[in-house]
C-alpha cells in the first residue's frame, strides 16, 4: 500500500471516530434537553436551576470528556449525582405528602376519665401499721332522770337511789388493703420514648384511683377488700308504691336525721341525677328541685361507680375515716424474673389503705323507685 492509500485510509478512519463523537454529542443533547423540559414543567422548576447545571459541571468535569472530544475515544460514562436527575421530578409523582414526615405531638392521647368524687367525701389519716382499731359503742342505755323516791324521807328526794345507765363497748379491726396492678414493657420503649413511660404511669394512677373509687363504695369487705360504704349503710326504710326518687332521697335524709346525724350528700349514678334533674309535674312543667347541683339541700355526687338506680345519703364526715398507709407509688424494676436477661421492664404502681366505719347509721342505702 502506498502513502497515499494509508492517508485515505487513516482519513476514514478519523472520518467514522468524528462521526461517532457527533453521534455520542447529539445523544448526550438529546439527555440534557430532556431534562432542561423535565425542569420547565414542575412547578418552579427552571432551566438553569441547580439539576441541570449539575449534569453540565459533571460531565466537562470529567477526565473522559476531552478525549471524547478528540475522539481517542468512542464511549464515555458519566457520574452524575442523583440529585441532578431526581430531585425536580420525584414530587410529581408522590400523592398526599407522603415524603415529608408528619408533625408528631410528643404527648399520647387518652380516653376521657372519671372524676373521682367518693374519697373527697371522707376525712383521712395517715397510719403506720398494716391494720387499724377502734373502740364503738355497741349499747348504751340512758335512765338518766330526777332523784326521786316514794319512800324516801322529807320531800322524796333526799337519800333516793339514783338511777343507773348501762354502756357496752365493741373493738373494732380495720384491715389495710393493697390495691395495685403493673405493667410490662420493653426497656428499649421506655428509653426511646419519654411519652410512653409517663402515659403508662399516668394512666396506671388512674386506674389504681378508679378501683379505689369502686372499693371505697362498694367494697364487699371479703379477703383482701375493704368493707365499703354501700356495705355498712343502713338499709332506707321510707320506700312506698310509686315512690319518687325526690321522695325516696328526702325520706332518706329524714332517715339519717332520726339517728341524729345531718346528711352531708347524696351520691347518685349519672343516669339517676339526670332523671331527678329533668322531673316534671303532669302538665310537663319542670319541678327544678335541683339548684346550684343540690337537691333538698344536698350537694349530688356523680359517680359512675354508683349502680344505677340505687343512692346513698349520709353524714360521710362522721360516718368513715381512711387510713393512708402507703400513698400511691411507682416503682419500674428490671429484676423481676428474667427480665434483665429480657430487657423488660416491670411498672408496678400501688398503694396501701383502710377504711373505718365508725357510725353506720349516718349512712342510708336503698333503691329509687320510679313513678310508673
Amino acid at each position: 500500500m502506498n502513502g497515499l492509500e494509508s492517508l485515505q485510509q487513516a482519513l476514514g478512519q478519523h472520518g467514522e471516530l468524528l462521526k461517532s463523537f457527533s453521534t455520542n454529542l447529539k445523544t448526550l443533547g438529546d439527555r440534557m434537553l430532556e431534562l432542561e423540559q423535565k425542569a420547565a414543567r414542575k412547578p418552579g422548576g427552571h432551566p438553569g436551576d441547580r439539576g441541570d447545571n449539575d449534569v453540565i459541571a459533571a460531565i466537562e468535569g470529567s477526565d473522559l470528556f476531552p478525549r471524547l472530544q478528540r475522539g481517542e475515544i468512542k464511549r464515555a460514562s458519566f457520574v452524575v449525582p442523583s440529585h441532578a436527575l431526581h430531585a425536580k421530578t420525584i414530587t410529581s409523582t408522590i400523592m398526599g405528602g407522603t415524603i415529608g414526615a408528619a408533625d408528631r405531638s410528643e404527648s399520647i392521647i387518652a380516653p376521657a376519665q372519671r372524676r373521682m368524687t367518693i374519697r373527697g367525701l371522707i376525712p383521712s389519716v395517715p397510719t403506720n401499721a398494716g391494720s387499724t382499731e377502734f373502740v364503738r359503742e355497741l349499747a348504751y342505755t340512758n335512765n338518766a332522770g330526777p332523784q326521786y323516791d316514794s319512800g324516801s324521807p322529807g320531800p322524796n328526794t333526799e337519800g333516793a337511789t339514783k338511777n343507773a345507765s348501762d354502756l357496752s363497748f365493741e373493738l373494732v379491726n380495720s384491715p389495710v388493703v393493697t390495691v395495685a396492678h403493673h405493667f410490662t414493657v420493653s426497656r428499649q420503649a421506655l428509653d426511646d420514648s419519654a411519652a410512653l413511660g409517663a402515659y403508662i404511669q399516668s394512666r396506671g394512677l388512674y386506674g389504681l384511683a378508679l378501683e379505689e373509687e369502686d372499693e371505697l363504695l362498694n367494697g364487699d369487705g371479703t379477703a383482701g377488700s375493704l368493707t365499703g360504704l354501700v356495705a355498712s349503710a343502713v338499709a332506707f326504710t321510707g320506700g312506698a308504691t310509686n315512690l319518687s326518687p325526690l321522695d325516696a332521697i328526702r325520706r332518706a335524709a329524714t332517715q339519717v336525721a332520726l339517728s341524729e346525724h345531718i346528711a352531708s350528700a347524696v351520691v347518685l349514678n349519672p343516669r339517676d341525677a339526670e332523671t331527678i334533674e329533668t322531673a316534671k309535674d303532669s302538665q310537663s312543667r319542670y319541678l327544678s328541685m335541683v339548684v346550684n347541683g343540690t337537691v333538698w339541700r344536698l350537694p349530688i355526687v356523680e359517680t359512675n361507680a354508683m349502680t344505677a338506680g340505687q343512692f346513698l345519703v349520709g353524714d360521710f364526715q362522721m360516718a368513715a375515716t381512711i387510713r393512708d398507709r402507703q400513698e400511691a407509688t411507682v416503682e419500674i424494676s428490671l429484676d423481676h424474673a428474667d427480665y434483665r436477661t429480657r430487657n423488660l421492664a416491670l411498672v408496678l404502681i400501688e398503694e396501701r389503705l383502710g377504711l373505718e366505719i365508725h357510725r353506720p347509721a349516718a349512712l342510708c342505702y336503698g333503691s329509687l323507685s320510679y313513678v310508673s
